[in-house]
């Protein structure tokens, strides 16, 4: 979001945001302005409540307040934020919905012509009956008349869906006001401790390994692994562990260990990363060239794992797998090789849908 409301604003758009007051500082840090959830601030558009009505209303709230303050010609927002998307319909003002890596609410079978799997398929069905569901329930929780629910799910991913997907074959089989629009990954710049350690680990011609800590790696066969490498001199590891870990918990001079650490940025300079193959990851692994080791979890990275299977830098181990293999070999075997990274401009594709948009 950050990345595309910067390129707006390039263009001569003007932006502001609504979202949680945590990510205030961080959009402050950037230029851009966040209008608050009222006269009294609060917490709002919390991911992890995102389903429950009385979270959603209080997106709605924030919105409408949002709208009082500054007057929109287009919202911009993603598909679980369902307050935002109210709003907007009862407003009537235009609304475009950030998407992932896969089409994650179809609600048609496109087996026969994107060579996906019928449960997958099923899955995105259900996902879309899901959504529409729970849009339907925040309506009846508002005392919506029942003849005003939605009756389409794709009703709710606005006038314009952008799948952050590079596929021209998958663009074709989908609906019309879905769009491929290429990758919109944005990320604050690495600090100086990670800046030196990449600088260092190259100067000494060390092979770095990324790796972004997941629910599936928390076995033992996967840290004797990470060690295993750690003792060869001829590896770096990076590894970006979230809230899995306690921070100072890993400690091994060929290790940086941090709860963040820049995605672009190392993938640039790494030769293999290890994920649980979310969008932001699979994307920046198309993008830089570099190979990647998926572990699908659950959601978006289910789908997202069908669709890797079918490129060349990806290795792909779902939930089936109780263990975590060994990747060593694989590791070996695609030092040899690189593949080209694909450079395109992350944000001119969505620039021109929402410009399009905004002119009819």
């Amino acid at each position: 979001m950050i990345g595309l409301a910067l390129r707006l604003q390039k263009v001569g758009h003007t932006v502001a945001f609504i979202c949680d007051m945590s990510c205030e500082g961080l959009l402050n840090e950037q230029g851009l302005a966040r209008i608050p959830r009222g006269d009294i601030d609060g917490h709002s558009f919390l991911i992890k409540k995102w389903a429950e009505p009385v979270f959603c209303a209080i997106q709605a709230k924030h919105t409408q307040y949002a709208l009082s303050q500054f007057s929109a010609d287009l919202i911009v927002t993603q598909p679980l934020a369902m307050g935002c998307i109210f709003v907007a319909k009862k407003a009537q003002i235009k609304h475009a919905t950030i998407g992932f890596f896969s089409p994650l609410w179809l609600d048609k079978t496109y087996s026969q012509v994107s060579n996906i799997d019928t449960s997958l398929c099923n899955l995105r069905k259900w996902r879309a009956q899901n959504l529409l569901d729970l849009y339907n329930r925040f309506c009846r929780y508002l005392g919506i008349n029942e003849s005003q629910y939605v009756t389409h799910s794709n009703e709710l991913l606005g006038d314009a869906h952008l799948v952050r997907n590079y596929s021209e074959h998958l663009s074709a089989h989908l609906p019309k006001n879905y769009f491929v629009i290429g990758s919109m990954l944005w990320e604050e710049e690495p600090d100086e401790v990670i800046r030196n350690w990449v600088a260092d680990a190259k100067r000494k011609n060390k092979k770095i390994i990324y790796i972004q800590h997941g629910q599936r790696f928390h076995q033992d066969s996967f840290w004797d692994q990470i060690d295993g490498w750690a003792c060869n001199e001829q590896f770096a590891i990076a590894v970006s562990f979230g809230d899995f870990i306690e921070d100072g918990a890993i400690h091994h001079k060929n290790v940086l260990a941090k709860p963040y650490i820049p995605q672009s940025f190392m993938m640039k300079n790494a030769c293999f990363a290890i994920t649980n193959g979310h969008t932001t990851s699979v994307l920046g692994a198309i993008e830089s060239g570099i190979d990647m080791a998926v572990f699908t979890v659950k959601g978006e990275t289910v789908d997202n794992g069908v669709l890797c299977e079918n490129l060349p830098n990806f290795y792909v181990f779902d939930e089936s797998d109780s263990e975590v293999p060994d990747l060593s070999l694989i590791i070996k075997h695609r030092l040899k090789d690189k593949i080209t990274p694909l450079k395109r401009d992350d944000f001119f594709a969505a620039t021109q849908v929402i410009d399009n948009l905004l002119q009819n």
